[in-house]
């Protein structure tokens, strides 16, 4: 879980000792920067959404979630207009079921108004910058032991994510990242939708927030030639 501080710890540790290794190896003169990876695809989604699994239902998620509750509104009574939910209060708050995390299905599009569907959105807010948060923690393992090392990662995909594969991932806390001075640069393919013969194609990253926030934007063209196969077919 990346909720998990015990488990963001360990990381960390893995972190700083991979990065002196490199410091110490032959290569170092020719690093130039790190790009930091996890989750589904290396890009900071939640694992699972691949499949249409709903997480995370873990011990440490539902106590930060708590927590968050608390910082977020204040008070029992704040909480409970939020949700529609009289019983609610933070030692009793639930992470929310299947059927309330995709009311009419697969979807991205949520209701605030509802109390059922605000209890979702946010705890979606919640794993979003719980998720941004833990890169951040990453980057800073990383720059606390070569701090002129550029350090970076996919992030902000908010021109490509409109289904639920975006929801509880560290694209939707994107502020939270560029607002950290341990961040150098930000990265993302091209829009896979728009990369045929002939085609222009589009950034998935807020390029131009990513710039304004003073980082490096660097789009990956990672196209595949006609000589690739694919599924035993050629690409053309």
């Amino acid at each position: 879980s990346m909720a998990s501080t015990a488990y963001q710890e360990d990381v960390s540790k893995v972190i700083r000792a991979i990065t002196e290794h490199m410091t110490e190896a032959s290569y170092a003169g020719r690093i130039i920067g790190i790009r930091l990876v996890a989750g589904r695809t290396y890009e900071w989604m939640q694992y699972g959404v691949e499949s249409g699994q709903l997480i995370d239902y873990s011990e440490a998620t539902l106590t930060g979630f708590r927590s968050w509750l608390q910082e977020r509104y204040g008070s029992a009574d704040a909480l409970q207009e939020a949700w529609d939910d009289s019983s609610v209060t933070f030692e009793n708050a639930s992470i929310p079921t299947a059927g309330e995390r995709n009311p009419d299905g697969e979807t991205a599009l949520l209701n605030a108004g509802i109390g059922s569907q605000k209890k979702t959105i946010d705890y979606n807010t919640f794993l979003g910058e719980t998720s941004a948060r833990y890169l951040v923690k990453c980057a800073d393992a990383a720059k606390g032991v070569r701090p002129e090392w550029l350090v970076g990662a996919y992030n902000g995909y908010s021109w490509n994510f409109t289904s639920s594969e975006a929801i509880g991932s560290a694209h939707t806390a994107s502020s939270i990242v560029l607002q950290s001075d341990c961040i150098d640069f930000i990265s993302s393919p091209m829009n896979y939708g728009e990369r045929l013969e002939g085609y222009a194609t589009g950034h998935m990253a807020l390029s131009d927030s990513v710039q304004a926030a003073g980082k490096l934007y660097l789009l990956e063209m990672d196209n595949r030639t006609l000589h690739a196969q694919i599924n035993g077919s050629s690409a053309d």
